[in-house]
C-alpha cells in the first residue's frame, strides 16, 4: 500500500458514500482485522491503528507463565517473548503487540484488502440506511416511479439512493394506476434488509398514518402543534374520519382543518384519490367522542356497557340510541360510517334505533360482516 493520510481517505469516503465518519473509521477497521485473519490466521487476534500516515496491523499476544503446558490461541509463554521479540520489560498477563505489514504477504493479502474493504463499507451503508429509514417510519416521503413489477408492485426512486422503496398492489388506494416517470408520494410503513445488505423500504398510501402526514404539510396549525390529530381510521379510497382537538381556546380545530372554504382538505382528499373526510371533535369522555364519531347522524343517547369477549379479545361495548330516522346517517352507505366510528373510537358500538310511532327500540347494531370489519382493522395493524 501507498504512504496515504488515512484520514483524508476516511473523509473522502464519508462524503461520496454518504456514510458518517465514525462508521467509515469502523468499517476499515474491520476490513483491515478480516483481511488479517485470512492471511495470518482466523482464530488470531488483532488490533487496527488507524492515525498516522498508513494504517497498521498488529497481531495481540497475551504473555502468560513459563509453566503454561498447553498454549491457548493468541498466548505466548513469557520466556518465548522475551528470547523471540527481544524485551525484558513485560510480565505474566501483559499484552504484547507484533506488527505486521499487509504489503509483505503479496498480491493475494492486497486484493482481500481491497474486497474487504468494498464489502464492509457496503455493509456499513446498507446498516447506516436501514437505521435511518427505520427511524423515519411512519414519515412521507415522495419518489419517481421507476418500474411496475410483474405482480403490479410499484418500485419508487427516493434522491437516488441505493434502496429499493416498493408500494405494493395491496398499499395503493383503490382505482389507483401509476406510470414510470409519475411521481408519488406515500409513507414509510416498514423497512427491511437482506443477507445481501440489500434495503427494501416498504411504503403505503393506505395507512392512517399516510393522511395524517398529508395533513401536517396542509395545515401549519399541525405542525405548529396548536391543532392535533387524536385519531384515524380509514377505509382506503372511500371515506375516513379524523378526531381532531386544538390547544388553543381560539383557534377552532375542525374549521383549521378544513380551511377556507375548504380548500385544505380538498388539497388532502385529492392525493387520496377523492376520498371522503369528515372531520370531528375530540373528547376524552368517551359517551361524547362516540357521539361525535357517527356524525352527521343526530344521537339520542350513548350508554357505556359491560367488556364482552368477541373473537377471543375483550372489547368495551356502547349502545347509542337514534331515532329511526338517523338510522341510515348512523350506519352509512354499505355500513362504512359505523365501521370507521368503531375504529376510530376502538368500542364495539351496538345502534338501537327507536320508532316513536310505535315506542319500539330495535337493536340496529348486527355484528353482520365482521369478516369485512376484521380485514378493515388489519389495515391498521
Amino acid at each position: 500500500m501507498e504512504n496515504i493520510d488515512i484520514q483524508s481517505v476516511i473523509d473522502a469516503i464519508s462524503e461520496n458514500k454518504n456514510i458518517d465518519k465514525k462508521r467509515v473509521e469502523d468499517a476499515l477497521r474491520l476490513a483491515f482485522i478480516r483481511t488479517a485473519r485470512e492471511v495470518l490466521g482466523k482464530d488470531k487476534r488483532f488490533s487496527i491503528e488507524l492515525s498516522g500516515k498508513t494504517p497498521t496491523v498488529y497481531e495481540v499476544l497475551t504473555i502468560v507463565g513459563n509453566d503454561t503446558k498447553r498454549l491457548q490461541d493468541g498466548e505466548i509463554r513469557l520466556q518465548d517473548a522475551i528470547d523471540k521479540f527481544a524485551v525484558e520489560d513485560i510480565e505474566e498477563g501483559d499484552e504484547y503487540q507484533i506488527s505486521h505489514d499487509l504489503n509483505n504477504y503479496g498480491r493475494y493479502a492486497l486484493e482481500n484488502l481491497y474486497a474487504n474493504i468494498e464489502r464492509t463499507l457496503e455493509e456499513t451503508k446498507g446498516y447506516s440506511l436501514y437505521f435511518e429509514f427505520k427511524n423515519r417510519i411512519g414519515e412521507k416521503i415522495k419518489g419517481k416511479v421507476s418500474d411496475i413489477d410483474e405482480n403490479g408492485n410499484t418500485i419508487i426512486d427516493i434522491d437516488n439512493l441505493d434502496v429499493r422503496v416498493l408500494l405494493k398492489k395491496k398499499d395503493r388506494i383503490k382505482g389507483e394506476r401509476f406510470r414510470v416517470g409519475d411521481i408519488v408520494a406515500s409513507v414509510i410503513k416498514y423497512v427491511t434488509i437482506d443477507s445481501d445488505n440489500k434495503l427494501t423500504v416498504d411504503v403505503s398510501r393506505t395507512h392512517p398514518k399516510f393522511l395524517h402526514s398529508l395533513f401536517k404539510v396542509a395545515v401549519p396549525e399541525i405542525a405548529d402543534g396548536v391543532v392535533t390529530i387524536e385519531g384515524i381510521s380509514r377505509i382506503p379510497g372511500d371515506r375516513s374520519k379524523v378526531a381532531v382537538r386544538s390547544s388553543n381556546p381560539r383557534v377552532d380545530a375542525i374549521s383549521t382543518i378544513i380551511g377556507t372554504k375548504g380548500v385544505r382538505i380538498n388539497s388532502v382528499s385529492r392525493e387520496l384519490n377523492g376520498e371522503i373526510i369528515d372531520v370531528i371533535n375530540y373528547s376524552q369522555i368517551k359517551e361524547v367522542y362516540i357521539k361525535n364519531s357517527l356524525s352527521p347522524a343526530q344521537i339520542q343517547n350513548v350508554k357505556i356497557g359491560e367488556t364482552e369477549d368477541i373473537d377471543g379479545n375483550k372489547v368495551e361495548v356502547a349502545y347509542v340510541s337514534i331515532d329511526r330516522s338517523e338510522r341510515g346517517k348512523a350506519i352509512g352507505k354499505n355500513g362504512a360510517n359505523l365501521r370507521l366510528a368503531k375504529m376510530l373510537t376502538g368500542i364495539e358500538i351496538r345502534v338501537l334505533t327507536s320508532d316513536t310511532r310505535e315506542g319500539q327500540i330495535i337493536n340496529e347494531s348486527v355484528d353482520k360482516k365482521k369478516s369485512v370489519d376484521d380485514l378493515l382493522g388489519s389495515l391498521f395493524k
